[in-house]
């Protein structure tokens, strides 16, 4: 137990050091709102990825998860921790971050590869997608009061495909080509989550979405998740691919 809590505190630390270090960053080298928030996002990710070969109990997850909840929750209320909640737009973002951390950490203990499967789907996916959506988005569409790019969407399902297909091909023994397929299917999904996804609400639909998809389809055989893809497709065929309606605004995308 001891040497959980002295993890749980080198881990705490580190985290507070990537929160001072981007508000360094941000005091001094002036970064955009959104890059600073997802500098945050992807370096926290880091050590998050490591948490099924740092701790051994769920519990210790757990609790070093809320407090750093409650130190988002409070920073945004009282106006600090600016690197993080800078941006413009509504997004609770902050808050769903750590409560998919904890939720999937518990759901998938004994099963460390779908865990930084899903994981990478909210730290890269997701940051990668949102910095350069608002960097190269010129295609906006609108989910209510949200907006986001076909750019950065774009880049969301491919980066979604590589996180889930490679570390499937490398921690697990899933056939090849069932992790290709399934990797087209688990993208093409969550994609279209996080597209409808409202005040930053993805970053727990993504990886809840993903986990749950790979639990459902990984003991699938290529011929079934195949028929599932092909179905999917037909039914986009039908309706309109993105949600919302397109948009010539400036606006930030993701």
């Amino acid at each position: 137990m001891l040497s959980e809590l002295i993890s749980a505190a080198l881990v705490g630390a580190g985290f507070l050091l990537i929160f001072g270090l981007a508000e360094i960053w941000r005091s001094l080298g002036n970064p955009s709102a959104e890059l600073s928030r997802k500098s945050v996002h992807f370096a926290g990710g880091l050590l998050v990825l490591a948490f099924p070969w740092i701790f051994a109990n769920r519990w210790t997850v757990i609790g070093l998860v809320s407090v750093f909840a409650f130190l988002i929750w409070g920073t945004e209320r009282v106006g600090l921790l600016k690197s993080v909640h800078g941006v413009a737009r509504k997004t609770e973002g902050g808050l769903f971050y750590p409560l998919a951390v904890a939720l999937l950490f518990v759901l998938a203990y004994d099963n460390p590869a779908f865990y930084v499967v899903a994981a990478l789907t909210l730290i890269v996916s997701d940051a990668a997608a949102a910095v350069l959506g608002t960097a190269y988005g010129t295609t906006k569409y609108s989910v209510e009061e949200d907006q986001r790019s076909l750019e950065g969407s774009m880049s969301f399902l491919v980066i979604t495909f590589l996180v889930v297909h490679l570390p499937l091909l490398l921690m697990t023994e899933i056939d090849r080509g069932v992790s290709a397929i399934l990797a087209v299917l688990i993208s093409l999904i969550v994609t279209l989550l996080e597209g409808v996804s409202l005040r930053g609400s993805d970053n727990f639909i993504v990886p809840m979405a993903t986990f749950y998809l790979l639990i459902r389809f990984t003991s699938e055989s290529f011929d079934i998740i195949t028929t599932h893809l092909f179905t999917l497709l037909a039914i986009l065929a039908l309706v309109s691919p993105f949600p919302g309606s397109p948009q010539n605004s400036s606006a930030p995308a993701e």
